[in-house]
């Protein structure tokens, strides 16, 4: 399995999924950028739900160059609303694969999905 990567060039995101294969996502089509992090204080890091029309970009804190992307994509975009907030649980479906594809820790991973799949306070700001 791929691992995932996501750049920013060309005012898009190109972002490889864990089954290479590539998805281009213009910023003209980000509705809002949630920056979140685990309320578990021993994991500190970031990842990320971009909203798209009715589907929404979970962008995990171990994807490649995922960091740098979205925050050269947020330098260039500052007009595309921005949220920081704290995620309390990770659902199954929304979890990096791990070994085997078992997705045994609460961990961010990569994919489009449904708005139905949105885990709890996590709506886009209307």
């Amino acid at each position: 399995m791929f691992p995932g990567c996501v750049d920013y060039r060309e005012d898009t995101l190109h972002i490889t999924t864990y089954d290479a294969s590539i998805v281009d996502l213009s910023a003209a089509s980000i509705m809002q950028i949630n920056c979140c992090q685990y309320d578990d204080p021993l994991q500190d890091e970031e990842f990320f739900i971009l909203f798209v029309s009715e589907q929404f970009w979970l962008i995990g804190p171990f994807v490649k160059h995922a960091l740098g992307a979205i925050y050269a994509l947020r330098d260039k975009h500052p007009e595309i609303p921005w949220r920081k907030m704290v995620v309390h649980r990770m659902p199954w479906k929304l979890r990096e694969p791990g070994c085997f594809g078992l997705r045994l820790f609460p961990i961010a991973g990569l994919g489009v999905f449904p708005m139905s799949d949105l885990p709890a306070r996590t709506m886009i700001e209307g």
